[in-house]
């Protein structure tokens, strides 16, 4: 839920020229490394 949170925020933001609060963009600079950190540990168990 959260990846697709960050990329409906990504895709509005690109696609529609929508803007964001800045503090959404706070948390998203503290919470995307550590999903990403979280999903590769799913990538290198296969």
């Amino acid at each position: 839920m959260k990846f697709d949170r960050y990329r409906k925020l990504r895709n509005g933001i690109n696609y529609y020229g929508e803007n964001i609060e800045i503090e959404t963009v706070k948390e998203a600079v503290i919470n995307i490394p550590q999903l990403v950190k979280e999903l590769e540990k799913y990538s290198k168990e296969q």
